[in-house]
């Protein structure tokens, strides 16, 4: 072979490689984008979509997964898993600004429920977004969140065998919302006719896993303590965050003790062999350079020194890649999952996808987007590390075993 060939064969091959590497494809996400190896592990990175996804290529994160706390989206990108979300929170609003449990309205929704259920068949429903949450999420009592659990999950199985279904979404996995839990098992036990029954409805554990205070006097920041537990006699164990020390909020020592303990939870229940799935979570406290220019934020110099631990860009951005590096790489042999190599966590997804950036007083502002909504959907530095980590994970996209040897092309 001579040399002038030899060299247009090395050329034309390299294009190929890296055409797979960093080419667009025809259809965002398709499935032969990626090894099956690549797939492993991208689809345990999960996305929230605040804004939903139109306008943005989530291949450019290479985003298999995404959420954005709906029931059904009719813009799901081709290749891309959408995962429902069932609020259960049926109120009506009184004049006073204050809600009430609406059941005419929820019994509505059960009405409707098997026609949504049969246009989205195979479909995985998380069941209730953050029912532990007073009033800005589901805010239900344990017991009620049970008993509209086994209602709805009922009604998904019935319809389609091939369904998932996810129990929790609780805000954070700390002592009092493990008691959440524990009462809402009991209620499910009762109403299913027994613990095994209940435990047979739940396909995935879902959690959120943010880290937030939980005092529950009036006027403090944060999650609050559940609803349906009295304060301060049945409060003891609720997470206290003192002084404003707003560094435990992207804490990964907390946040790996958390996990744990929710695995060891799970244990508990004999439900080890289950998928864990964190299904929010990030740094929610808006970056320092950004919430210091709140009311100028267009003509704005930052200080150099954070008040009160509040995260910088650098330390949100960190957060997230230490909490990957546990997330890809936590494993144990008692509390993990058996036919996941005993990992701990089996998908997450990160908060958020295009959350907004810039802090206006109508309108809540938090830390961790990937993409700027309201600059021309740009990728922010937080997507740029998030886009190198995945990257850098899957490594490149490279099909054929190609070595040049002597003059030989083998294959």
């Amino acid at each position: 072979m001579n040399n002038k060939y030899k060299k247009f064969i090395i050329i034309f091959l390299l294009t190929i490689i890296l055409f797979q590497f960093f080419g667009k494809d025809v259809g965002v996400g398709k499935s032969e984008r990626y090894t099956d190896e690549q797939r492993e592990k991208l689809i345990r990175f999960g996305i929230t979509a605040p804004l939903g996804v139109v306008g943005y290529d989530l291949s450019t994160i290479h985003a298999l997964t995404y959420l954005d706390w709906a029931k059904e989206s009719s813009t799901v990108p081709a290749g891309v898993e959408y995962i429902h979300v069932l609020k259960m929170r049926f109120v009506k609003v009184r004049y006073d600004g204050t809600g009430v449990l609406d059941e005419a309205a929820y019994q509505q929704f059960l009405l409707e429920l098997p026609s949504l259920v049969s246009r989205n068949p195979g479909g995985t429903w998380l069941i209730g977004n953050e029912p532990d949450r007073k009033v800005v999420q589901d805010d239900l009592t344990p017991e009620k969140y049970a008993e509209r659990f086994y209602d709805v999950s009922k009604t998904i199985k019935d319809t389609d065998s091939n369904a998932k279904v996810g129990f929790g979404s609780i805000v954070q996995p700390t002592p009092i919302r493990l008691r959440y839990l524990d009462r809402s098992l009991n209620k499910l036990a009762e109403k299913a006719g027994s613990m095994e029954e209940a435990l047979a409805l739940i396909d995935i554990w879902a959690i959120h896993a943010f880290i937030l205070n939980e005092n529950p006097k009036p006027g403090s920041w944060g999650a609050d303590v559940p609803p349906g537990f009295d304060c301060p006699l049945n409060c003891e164990d609720a997470y206290i965050i003192n002084d404003y020390n707003y560094s435990e909020t992207y804490s990964i020592d907390i946040f790996k003790e958390r996990v744990l303990e929710f695995r060891e939870w799970m244990h508990s229940k004999g439900q080890e062999d289950k998928p864990l799935w964190i299904t929010e979570y990030g740094s929610l406290f808006p970056d320092w350079e950004v919430a210091l220019c709140y009311y100028h934020q267009d003509n704005c110099i930052p200080r150099s020194s954070p008040n009160e631990e509040w995260p910088t860009s650098s330390d949100n951005i960190q957060y997230m890649l230490d909490t990957f590096d546990f997330l890809m790489n936590s494993t144990d042999d008692t509390h993990g999952m058996p036919n996941d190599n005993n990992k701990l966590v089996q998908r997450w997804y990160w908060y958020s996808l295009n959350g907004y950036v810039k802090i206006i007083d109508d309108r809540a502002s938090y830390g961790g987007s990937l993409f700027d909504p309201e600059n021309n959907k740009e990728m922010t530095k937080q997507g740029i590390a998030y886009k190198n980590y995945i990257e850098l994970l899957i490594g490149p996209k490279i099909y054929l075993p190609i070595l040049l040897k002597n003059n030989f092309i083998i294959q």
